[in-house]
């Protein structure tokens, strides 16, 4: 839709000799609203200024007496005035769809229309990307749904309770003493959330003395013997996860002035490898521990497997994490970043990815990455792809960041819990991360491309090449329509939709981008 709006009425005068035409403003928004004045001179031959009545031509479409506009539809408009045959100057007004942004990424194979939801806030709201219209997507990309077996995904948490410490400050100064080096037994308080009670572990010492940074205690009639191998547990834990994580990810606290990290294995069942619970901080056992799973050898993961020690790993860094943010009275951060960093603490200690999420996110067997499932909005209950999406983020971040690793410390430390600290240092260390928008539209055209750059994952581009996966499919005909905050699809349209399409969505935070070679 265009509009030009009513001049002042002009007086006739004499002949006019010279007209021209200048503009206060290049570029406006294709919203309707936002429009450009033109100023608009006309002179006799004695370069006297007149006013005579004058036609207004926007692409050849006439307007008379008319010295502002506004449209919907975005393009580049040539704008001139006349009065009987006497011509202006042209002058080019652009009006910008302000929803659509244009990227040009030499030798892509393929035009591709990105939808994303720029918010970056922890809750599940949709808003609608309007009307992409199927019919008109080439086929080059097909909705073939992958039919690979499902695998059981073991969880590395469970949904607890998060919330402020009660007595912070008893645990900063210390006061709490539980367990040592020299406790052989000890009964332990589990926190049952689906009957809101303790239930009482009780367990035998298998490692632990006055130097380590753990001390392992195994559930009285485990399946595993007390002559299991638990010191190379015990050793694996003080040399590889200790002794690495606390220079990238932080110390973790000690309320109970033992210098030690509790690992207790116990039975979890078969939904769980294992978990660490933020009510100890606050009742419960008091101390700096760990819950893991003894009951899953006979699925293949013993406590020395490689899942078992990475899981050690993932929930010592939400231990380091939880403890030192409330101690310094922070809000608790937002579990997908949480959740990221802990994916990121597994592939920092062991150094090889971790493949079993990975496959995950490549797969998207149940097609929910592709439709659009959310970044910020981590859902425990799914199949991986949250751990997926949350890992594959931070990961892309950390190769954009130069300090590299180094990045996760300074998000545990940031006064934000949530995306705003990730934005926030990125953009401290690289102008080109102006906000979390830019930060994950360039993590998704990574996923796309995996150039070197900001659109690919710097030395780990071998890792993280997704560039065939089913995450850069097209969405199914289970996609709703809507996304919520993080949320992302790809539509590969053939040329004439790509270079004619224009949103008809009203939100501010679904914005298009138009990627093509």
């Amino acid at each position: 839709m265009l509009g030009c709006s009513e001049a002042k009425e002009f007086l006739f005068g004499e002949d006019v000799y010279k007209i021209t035409i200048n503009s206060d403003r290049d570029v406006i928004l294709a919203d309707g609203v936002d429009s450009a004045n033109f100023t608009i001179l006309m002179y006799n031959d004695s370069n006297e200024k007149i006013k005579r009545t004058y036609t207004l031509y926007v692409n050849e479409k006439s307007y008379i007496n008319k010295s502002r506009f506004s449209s919907t539809i975005a393009g580049k408009y040539t704008i001139y005035a006349k009065v009987d045959d006497v011509e202006s100057n042209k002058i080019v007004l652009e009006v910008s769809n302000s929803a659509v942004k244009e990227i040009k990424i030499e030798n892509l194979d393929k035009n591709v229309i990105i939808a994303l939801n720029k918010k970056g806030v922890s809750q599940y709201s949709l808003e609608n990307i309007g009307d992409i219209k199927k019919d008109d997507i080439s086929s080059s990309y097909s909705t073939k749904r992958n039919n690979l077996d499902k695998k059981k995904i073991i969880k590395k948490d469970r949904m607890v309770r998060r919330g402020p410490i009660d007595n912070i400050n008893n645990y900063k100064k210390n006061t709490l003493k539980r367990i040592n080096e020299n406790t052989k037994e000890y009964n332990f308080l589990e926190y049952d959330y689906n009957k809101s009670k303790y239930n009482i572990r009780s367990a035998t010492k298998v490692y632990g003395d006055y130097d380590s940074k753990c001390l392992i205690f195994l559930e009285k009639n485990s399946n595993f013997s007390k002559n299991f191998s638990w010191d190379s547990i015990g050793k694996y834990f003080d040399l590889n996860i200790y002794g690495k994580m606390v220079n990238v990810f932080g110390e973790p606290t000690d309320i109970d002035s033992n210098a030690k990290v509790v690992i207790l294995y116990m039975d979890l069942g078969d939904e769980y490898f294992g978990y660490f619970d933020p009510v100890d901080y606050s009742g419960g056992n008091e101390m700096e521990i760990i819950y893991m799973n003894s009951n899953l050898d006979n699925l293949g993961y013993s406590p020395n497997s490689e899942e078992m020690l990475s899981t050690l790993a993932h929930e010592f860094q939400h231990l380091i994490n939880y403890g030192n943010r409330y101690i310094e009275g922070k809000q608790e951060m937002d579990i997908w970043i949480d959740e990221g960093l802990s994916m990121a603490a597994e592939h920092y200690v062991s150094g090889i990815p971790r493949d079993l999420y990975l496959d995950v996110f490549r797969n998207d067997r149940d097609e929910l990455i592709r439709n659009g499932k959310p970044l910020c909005y981590f859902d425990i209950y799914d199949n991986g792809e949250s751990y997926g999406l949350s890992y594959t983020f931070l990961e892309y971040c950390k190769n954009q960041y130069s300090g590299k690793e180094k990045l996760f410390k300074k998000i545990i430390e940031h006064e934000y819990p949530d995306y705003r600290s990730i934005v926030d240092i990125m953009k401290k260390d690289n102008s080109v991360f102006t906000d979390f928008e830019t930060l994950l539209l360039n993590y998704r055209i990574a996923n796309l491309v995996n150039l070197a750059g900001v659109y690919g994952y710097g030395n780990e581009r071998n890792i993280f090449n997704f560039t065939k996966d089913n995450v850069i499919k097209q969405p199914t005909e289970k996609f709703i329509g809507y996304l919520a905050p993080g949320g992302t699809v790809y539509y590969y349209p053939g040329k004439d939709y790509f270079d004619l399409y224009t949103p008809n969505n009203n939100s501010e935070n679904i914005k298009f981008i138009k990627i093509s070679n």
